[in-house]
This record gives C-alpha cells, sequence and structure tokens, in this order.
C-alpha cells in the first residue's frame, strides 16, 4: 500500500476530497463532546463545518500548523468549544505564533479578543485580524479587562505557574481556562519548561505532599546553542535534568487553585482523523478547560 522514497520535503498531503470527510467527521465529533459536557444539547449547525472549513483554509495559508503552535485538532476544538461558549471577551497568554489565537479569531468574530506575548512571531495576516496590538509589556496579572462583560475565555500557553494562573483568573472574573503545556507526568517529561505545578498535577491533589519531588532528563540537543555557550559544561553532556519539589508555597497555591474549580475537562482528542504539523514528533499534547 505504501510508497517510500528519500525526501527533504517535511509537508503532508491528502487528497482533497478525503481531507474535507476527515475534518468534518472530526468536527462532529469535537462538537458532540463539547455539547455533552457543557451540558448544551445542542444541535450540530449546518454553517459549522463551511464556517470551519474557511477557518482551516486560512490558517493553512499562514502555514501556522508547526512546531511551537496547535495541531489541527485543537484548532478544531477550541474552535468549536468557544463556538459553543460564545465569550464576550477571550484573552490568549502565550500567542506565539498565533495557531490557537487564529482559532479564536475566526470562531468569535467580531468579539473581542486579546493576544498577551513578550515576543509574539505574528504573520501579518493574523496581526490585522486583531483587534489590538499584541501586548508585549504587560503580563496577564497585571492587564484591565472589562468587569461588565459575563462570559470570558482566557487560553495560557505560557509555560507559567499554572496554579497561579488559575488564582489570578479567578480575581479577575474568568469563568472558563484553557491549558497548554500544564499536562501530566508524561507530557512534563517531554518538556523543559512545564508549566509547573500543572493541571495534569491538580487533577491528583490529594497525591501530593510537601518536600515530594521529581525530576527528569532531555536530551541537550533540546537547548539552543546559545544557551549551551552561556553553560560550558553542558558541551560535553548527553543530557540536560530538571528537578522539581513541592514546597509549602507550591502546595498553598495547589489548594487555593482547587477550591475555585467546579470542574476540569480533558480536550477530546481527535488524532486519529488528524495528522500531527511536525513529522515524527510522538508528544503528550493534552489540553484542559477548566470551569470556575
Amino acid at each position: 500500500m505504501e510508497k517510500i522514497k528519500f525526501t527533504n520535503d517535511k509537508k503532508k498531503y491528502i487528497s482533497e476530497s478525503l481531507n474535507q470527510k476527515l475534518i468534518k467527521q472530526a468536527l462532529l465529533i469535537s462538537f458532540q463532546f463539547w455539547s455533552e459536557k457543557l451540558k448544551n444539547n445542542l444541535k450540530f449547525p449546518k454553517n459549522l463545518y463551511p464556517k470551519y472549513y474557511k477557518a482551516y483554509k486560512s490558517a493553512t495559508e499562514c502555514d501556522i500548523f508547526q512546531k511551537g503552535g496547535i495541531d489541527i485538532k485543537d484548532h478544531i476544538n477550541i474552535f468549536v468549544l468557544l463556538s459553543i461558549i460564545k465569550p464576550g471577551l477571550y484573552c490568549e497568554s502565550g500567542v506565539f505564533k498565533g495557531s490557537s489565537i487564529h482559532s479564536a479569531l475566526h470562531a468569535l468574530e467580531p468579539k473581542i479578543v486579546y493576544g498577551i506575548d513578550p515576543k509574539p512571531k505574528l504573520n501579518k495576516r493574523i496581526k490585522s485580524l486583531l483587534f489590538n496590538e499584541v501586548e508585549t509589556k504587560l503580563d496577564f496579572n497585571e492587564f484591565e479587562f472589562d468587569t461588565n462583560t459575563k462570559k470570558k475565555v482566557v487560553f495560557f500557553d505560557d509555560h507559567i505557574n499554572s496554579m497561579q494562573r488559575i488564582i489570578d483568573a479567578k480575581e479577575k472574573g474568568f469563568k472558563y481556562i484553557i491549558f497548554d503545556d500544564s499536562t501530566g507526568f508524561e507530557g512534563i517529561g517531554q518538556r523543559r519548561y512545564p508549566a509547573l505545578p500543572t493541571v495534569g498535577m491538580l487533577k491528583y491533589n490529594k497525591l501530593f505532599n510537601e518536600n515530594d519531588f521529581f525530576s527528569w532528563s532531555l536530551p541537550i540537543n533540546k537547548m539552543s546553542w546559545k544557551s549551551r555557550a552561556k553553560s560550558p559544561k553542558s558541551l560535553l553532556k548527553k543530557y540536560i535534568k530538571v528537578t522539581a519539589r513541592i514546597d509549602k508555597r507550591c502546595k498553598d497555591e495547589m489548594n487555593q487553585a482547587e477550591k475555585y474549580i467546579k470542574k476540569i475537562i480533558n480536550f477530546p482528542d481527535l488524532s486519529e482523523l488528524l495528522f500531527a504539523s511536525e513529522p515524527g514528533m510522538i508528544n503528550n499534547t493534552q489540553k484542559y478547560i477548566i470551569l470556575l
């Protein structure tokens, strides 16, 4: 069935008719999942697929499905999720190349969408869709949001303490929080900068005590040459080891965040129907939405 050849082309190709059927099925599964989990019991809207496929074509033209961004499966999940919730305001902390905020912009237009990132790498097309420039100086906890907006969603993809982010979001009146890079242990062990303590850990908060610790190793090539040059010893090593310890402050934050949470929902996995964006990657990309 398969034909193998050597190439410098890393892109994936799929016939248009098959691609449309796979995306439509993934969209349907995502819609049924979120409709049930959020207890909306909605019927699949007839215009949802053409609206999403337009967003998908825009995303591929912008070439945003690449390393550092979300895969198509979660581009779909975010689009469907926001289409159901219909928030009046969406904020994203950790925009980077803009794959997730692209999905939000197409799902929510013309609702208010904010982006926060110290070093965004957005292309001009995505920038033109934003209502404001991406904030590069203020952190999320320093940002002022409209307190009169009832439904607000924030997406954290910034590798910062997930517990503190939950506490900050609660104080700013957000009811829905989406997290990336905040996985359980499989995903933690695949990242140099997971958002510790993570949502994956918070789900099992009772298992963690003060002074518990864990460590994991990553190939040294995960570090840039610029970073390695600052640490001459790293040039002779094969791995970089990261160690984390549960101290009193960490445990207190986990307990406080847990009190605010009504529900944690894992994103559904649509990978049976869709390619990953990068070749050969086997990373845990689990995302969560938290209801406060």
